[in-house]
């Protein structure tokens, strides 16, 4: 799996966010770090989505209202499975795809 991501940016770049978010699976994983080794553009990138997911963690909270801040929590929440899904249908389609051409008679 890991030769599969060795020249293959476009696709690191595809699953760069759900590596960001540590929610993608240990084989995927360790293709991206193994391409990320040699990819400095890949590795820049990632550095990007980082800083982004830090200053949106980082937004803050109003102390006044806690309700307010129960349901921002709740919405996060459901953002990130939101996004989970969605890394887990991409993941699988791609999987689809590369056995799909490796197997091609």
């Amino acid at each position: 799996m890991k030769d599969f991501f060795k020249n293959r940016c476009d696709i690191v770049r595809d699953l760069l966010p759900l590596y960001a978010d540590e929610s993608c699976s240990k084989a995927t994983s360790d293709g991206i770090a193994a391409h990320l080794v040699s990819c400095r553009d890949c590795r820049s990138y990632l550095g990007e989505i980082r800083s982004y997911h830090e200053e949106e963690v980082t937004e803050e909270i109003p102390d006044s209202d806690p309700d307010f801040a129960e349901v921002l929590r709740k919405l996060r929440k459901r953002k990130i499975i939101r996004r989970s899904i969605v890394a887990t249908a991409i993941i699988t389609s791609v999987a689809i795809n590369a056995v799909l051409l490796l197997t091609d008679d």
